[in-house]
């Protein structure tokens, strides 16, 4: 199971058990009671019954989402509180120190099944939305108009799309469009002549280890969401064969976030991409040293947004598919919800996870590059830090508090730790001298980050939250530092507005992004 929170919905099979049930009611327009016959043989079929850990989520799930739309079953109410009772799911909120937080989860929920529901809504089904608006060939000029863009200095500019192919959706009936975007912006809306013979601009980060996106599918959920009045057709011209042969298929971008699309354009601005193979681009700075890397991406973009991003072809779930690769992601836990793993036995999957920790803790000199995918357990972390080479790992979240065992990966230069709820001691992060990005969020036990100054070489440093912060002040001496966020944090210091701007003074370097320090 993935978790990303305490919040009734902040897992993927309480998601799962609503959206489901939903689907029944809405888009196979079932009643109530064959939407719930459904649910149960759902419920028998993945083995909910009997299932401390899972069972209680489906139970929640299903009150919860019925109790909304009027539509809640005593015997589902029942089985509800019976879980409410027994403190259901409480063990897997506990590991990852948020247990009280799940209590009160559970309570909020209990008085909510307690309160009489309302009155019983009726579902209509939603109307399908046409998300195959052009002809291919077609080419429109987007005009830059969100605050956002006024960053990347797109703003007032106009983006040049061009429809290059339709794809089947999710029914047979439905179309989608796939669009391309061309390497300059306009001033004024161009002409078809004017478009011609400009290079494309890769939807993607420049990443020499994988081929890169340069183009996407457009999704439309609501048709307010098309952004017509900030459209204007130029004309139809003819596409690249290769183009249309070899487009990825696992890109989706929707309507209503295209503004995003202008960080593109500078982040792409003098490098070079080449075509290595028919329709298959990749960028070519192969020479880049990793360190410079950091230094020539724009200030809005991090390391392990997407620099530091595994190909799927070297991410594993099972040690026998590894062939020695140095650079590799990992993901041998929550294989139970895991469409290819969710039938076989739990020891089978236990022996998944030991394959890895035998293999990281013996062959102690295999790996440069360690992305945990999934959930991360303490024996995990000590496995890892047994790749003495390591130059990059990434915790995604999980249950582990020990991170002294960091301190046999000196040559470490990019650190991940995601939702380290259960940490209670980062000593171990300022002796690690060759740090270049550090990257950590939700340590909710850690307010004094001072630590970290000892980190001279540091560049790039994300502090997220939740939790809370004692203050910013050990960023002073911290002369190395080219980029910060901190977000989701609560400041303990109140600081007066001399006090930022003396703050800021010291730093004259230092490029806030997300301007955290004007939220002190």
């Amino acid at each position: 199971m993935g978790a990303w929170g305490s919040g009734l919905y902040s897992n993927d099979t309480t998601c799962d058990i609503r959206d489901m049930y939903m689907d029944f009611l809405k888009e196979k327009q079932l009643s109530n009671k064959e939407a719930y016959e459904k649910m149960m043989e759902l419920y028998d079929r993945e083995g909910y019954a009997g299932d401390e850990d899972y069972e209680p989520l489906f139970w929640f799930a299903l009150a919860d989402t019925q109790w909304d739309v009027g539509k809640l079953l005593p015997e589902v109410k029942a089985k509800a509180l019976e879980w409410i009772d027994k403190g259901g799911g409480l063990p897997l909120w506990e590991e990852s120190g948020d247990g009280a937080d799940w209590k009160m989860t559970l309570e909020k929920l209990r008085n909510k099944l307690e309160t009489e529901q309302p009155k019983e809504k009726k579902i209509r089904k939603p109307m399908k939305v046409n998300q195959n608006l052009w002809n291919i060939g077609d080419v429109y000029a987007y005009r830059f108009h969100a605050s956002d863009s006024k960053r990347y200095e797109a703003f007032g500019k106009y983006m040049i799309l061009q429809k290059i192919a339709e794809e089947a959706g999710s029914s047979d009936d439905e179309l989608i469009m796939r669009v391309h975007v061309f390497d300059r912006l306009f001033d004024g809306v161009p002409t078809i002549e004017d478009v011609k013979g400009i290079r494309l601009l890769p939807l993607d980060f420049p990443n020499s280890k994988q081929s890169l996106d340069m183009n996407s599918r457009m999704r439309l959920d609501k048709r307010k969401d098309y952004p017509a009045s900030h459209l204007t057709y130029i004309g139809n011209m003819p596409i690249p064969t290769n183009v249309v042969q070899r487009h990825r298929l696992n890109t989706d971008s929707w309507w209503d976030s295209i503004e995003g699309w202008s960080r593109y354009f500078p982040l792409w601005q003098g490098l070079v991409y080449e075509e290595i193979e028919e329709g298959v681009f990749k960028y070519t700075h192969h020479d880049m040293p990793q360190k410079e890397v950091v230094h020539k991406r724009p200030f809005e973009e991090f390391y392990f947004g997407s620099i530091s991003r595994i190909p799927p072809e070297v991410s594993f779930v099972e040690f026998k598919d590894y062939k020695g690769e140095e650079r590799i992601g990992v993901g041998c836990t929550q294989l139970d919800s895991h469409h290819a793993y969710f039938r076989r036995s739990k020891s089978d999957l236990k022996c998944i996870l030991n394959e890895w920790l035998c293999f990281l803790s013996s062959e102690t000199k295999m790996l440069k590059s360690l992305h945990y995918n999934t959930r991360v357990t303490q024996e995990m972390v000590s496995a890892a830090c047994c790749q003495i080479n390591l130059e990059e790992l990434r915790f995604k979240w999980g249950s582990y508090s020990d991170l002294s065992s960091l301190k046999n990966l000196q040559k470490l230069k990019f650190l991940y730790i995601g939702e380290g709820a259960s940490v209670q001691d980062i000593t171990i992060l300022g002796e690690m001298k060759n740090l270049v990005v550090l990257n950590i969020k939700g340590f909710k036990k850690i307010e004094d980050f001072s630590v970290l100054a000892k980190l001279s070489n540091l560049e790039q440093l994300v502090l997220l939250g939740p939790g809370a912060i004692k203050d910013l002040e050990f960023l002073r001496e911290m002369s190395s530092l080219r980029t910060i966020l901190v977000g989701n944090l609560k400041f303990r210091k109140k600081y007066t507005s001399a006090e930022i701007a003396d703050l800021r003074a010291a730093l004259p370097n230092l490029i806030d992004i997300g301007n955290c320090l004007d939220k002190l």
